[in-house]
């Protein structure tokens, strides 16, 4: 299996905003690509913000798109192609990356983690305790399961027709059903997903962080399945951070 770590691209237009917001939740910044783009990393993935006004897709503020770093792609396009997708090496500017057809008929791009041509490390630490959770909005019980199993992603619990979530321990995506689904930001580009986090930290403390940091602290919601709080970032997309 591949060393896959989940991470979203977000695109912005004010990347300093969205950096403050990432890091009062216990994100930090690990890579600078320059003024147009950092990496910041959760205990388990990265979220890149990127600029909008530098996005070569025409991406709107707010899309967040599924992609991830992997140590061996050739590795993960042999994995993907043995499970019947669609998978080629691209030689990029910034390194080579794996293209993939998903089961929505939608290109996900994974970059390799050792080419950081044009980048600069920054020390940063973040959260252990803190991680990544993506949701894309699929049939649960559909084919992206098998894709998410080709990425090398373990289904956590039992499947059911509402939510599924996958992990291989550096990052987490989610499966939901799209009864509700909200309208996502350059959706029509491929590969949306909205961003959320996992905390094994009390949510109060989250929401203090947040007022610390001179941002709206949002509202704990307790439902059938448990507790999560409802935010809003820099961009005005809803970020939800769940308890486990």
């Amino acid at each position: 299996m591949t060393d896959l770590t989940l991470a979203a691209i977000r695109f912005t237009d004010d990347l300093p905003a969205m950096q403050h917001y990432l890091e009062a939740m216990g994100l930090a910044p690990v890579v600078s690509w320059g003024p147009g783009m950092v990496v910041l990393a959760s205990g388990a993935g990265q979220v890149w913000l990127h600029s909008a006004a530098g996005s070569t897709q025409g991406a709107p503020v707010g899309c967040t798109q599924l992609t991830g770093l992997v140590g061996d792609p050739d590795a993960l396009r042999d994995q993907l192609a043995e499970a019947g997708f669609e998978a080629t090496i691209v030689d990029e500017a910034y390194g080579r990356t794996v293209e993939v057809v998903d089961p929505l008929g939608e290109v996900v791009t994974f970059n390799d983690d050792g080419d950081r041509y044009g980048s600069r490390p920054v020390p940063g630490t973040p959260d252990p305790e803190t991680g990544l959770a993506l949701c894309r909005f699929t049939d649960p019980a559909g084919p992206y399961g098998a894709f998410a199993a080709a990425l090398g992603l373990a289904r956590l619990g039992e499947e059911n027709p509402w939510y599924v979530p996958y992990s291989a321990g550096r990052g987490t995506l989610g499966l939901h059903t799209t009864d509700g689904a909200p309208e996502l930001p350059g959706a029509e580009l491929g590969g949306a997903v909205t961003l959320g986090l996992v905390t094994t930290r009390p949510l109060a403390e989250i929401q203090d962080r947040l007022r610390d940091a001179g941002l709206d602290a949002g509202h704990v919601v307790d439902d059938e399945v448990g507790s999560h709080l409802v935010t809003v970032d820099a961009d005005g997309q809803r970020v939800l951070v769940h308890a486990v």
